[in-house]
């Protein structure tokens, strides 16, 4: 690998290290926006916008995930969702 005059193996090394932490991080989603409708009988529904950072191709994908979490007696909340690309 060809390094800029002046930066070491080691340095270079930390270099890429940072760049692969910082392109994992900015991969997590983050809920931009939330709506939820309860009913206390049949549970809750629920919707989010969602959107993910790709700072490799500067670019940012948004998601809409739709959830509906049942409320049963007999057994504990259950959750099924839909998720899906919004552009």
């Amino acid at each position: 690998m060809e390094r800029p005059l002046g930066i070491d193996a080691t340095t270079a090394e930390e270099y890429a290290s940072q760049s692969r932490v910082l392109q994992e991080f900015a991969a997590i989603s983050s809920i931009d926006k939330a709506w939820i409708k309860s009913d206390t009988r049949a549970g809750s529904q629920a919707m989010f916008t969602i959107s993910q950072s790709n700072l490799v191709a500067n670019q940012s994908r948004k998601f809409i995930l739709s959830s509906h979490i049942s409320k049963q007696l007999a057994t504990p909340s259950t959750s099924d969702g839909l998720h899906f690309p919004s552009r």
